[in-house]
């Protein structure tokens, strides 16, 4: 069983490719399930579909004994990691006055502490960022790719194990600001969506991610944008979750877990955690991928400085008191369009 053959956020077609991908036989009825419970001690995934989705793939791999569910000395730190993403995404529904709520993953991950303000910003403008911070643009590029592949997945978890006991539905929605923020309608999403494709196809990429991790994110920005507003006659548009809530069975769910609902001070505590433990699990991930062979990015991951830079990066977009590089940079850069 090669894991190291996988990553997080990686997308595998079904179960005979996920085999192929870790070199294993590929088994039927009862021997299937054990290979599969055996590889669940190695990493968190999904299902879509036939597809397999990993979510995660632990430091160190889980007990023999499923330590999931038992008291909290006796989890691993890749358990208490997704447990505290669940009780805060919890924290957060319960404490809705309402049954919905509409917000961007990175809106969402900023609500829990997971990243600060400078993040989203930095990651949409990678050269400045690099300029500013004096750091290689294909180290920034690495570290926002990695780094949120890596909390959307966390999240996409939580969300898929909250919607497996019928506690949440949530889905993946396209928000327009025509003067305001909504959802928007089912003909403007047809119709941005034909606008990407054409222009993906123009630009040379098959998708969106793969634009968004290039030097031509800043141009396919600005010209979808610039279609939008002429075709589909609003501002601006982006992603979102629509989560819908049963306030009354999540509250219920949330006693269960923690058998009080949390005083302030105990949210605080939860989120300095998550906030530490998100610093810490993307310094080890920098220094795992530093040191394995292979793959597209490995001539920039053997620079001396990868380290550090990254140890820099973390310093500036996850803790939450750190200084406001995005309006260093919109002050310094964004009216020079050479330099974003």
């Amino acid at each position: 069983m090669k894991i190291g053959n996988l990553h997080e956020g990686q997308t595998i077609k079904n179960y005979k490719a996920l085999c192929a991908e870790l070199e294993m036989e590929i088994k039927r009825d009862n021997s299937k399930k054990a290979q599969i419970k055996e590889l669940e001690r190695y990493i968190a995934y999904h299902k879509e579909g036939h597809q397999i989705i990993i979510d995660e793939i632990y430091d160190e791999p889980l007990p023999k004994e499923d330590g999931r569910g038992k008291s909290e000395g006796s989890r691993n730190n890749n358990t208490v990691f997704s447990d505290t993403i669940k009780t805060l995404l919890l924290h957060m529904l319960a404490s809705k006055n309402n049954h919905q709520i509409k917000k961007t993953k990175n809106r969402i991950l900023m609500d829990m502490h997971a990243i600060n303000s400078n993040f989203s910003f930095c990651s949409e403008y990678v050269k400045a960022t690099a300029e500013h911070l004096n750091i290689d643009r294909h180290i920034v590029y690495d570290y926002f790719s990695t780094t949120r592949n890596m909390l959307h997945q966390k999240l996409n978890t939580a969300l898929n194990q909250l919607s497996k006991k019928s506690l949440i539905h949530y889905q993946q929605i396209i928000m327009v600001y025509d003067g305001s923020h909504r959802e928007a309608t089912t003909e403007e999403v047809k119709n941005i969506l034909e606008l990407e494709r054409e222009l993906l196809d123009e630009m040379g990429f098959e998708e969106i991610n793969h634009v968004r991790e290039s030097a031509k994110w800043k141009k396919f920005k600005e010209q979808i944008e610039n279609r939008v507003q002429r075709h589909v006659g609003v501002t601006f548009y982006y992603q979102a979750y629509d989560i819908i809530i049963s306030e009354k069975y999540i509250e219920r769910e949330y006693q269960k877990m923690l058998d009080w609902i949390l005083e302030e001070e105990e949210v605080n505590e939860y989120l300095i955690f998550l906030n530490n433990t998100v610093r810490e699990k993307l310094i080890i991930n920098a220094k795992k991928r530093k040191r394995k062979k292979g793959g597209k990015m490995e001539k920039t991951r053997r620079r001396f400085d990868y380290e550090n830079k990254m140890n820099d990066l973390v310093a500036g977009t996850i803790p939450q008191h750190s200084r406001d590089i995005a309006n260093e940079i919109r002050y310094k850069y964004l009216n020079d369009e050479d330099d974003v």
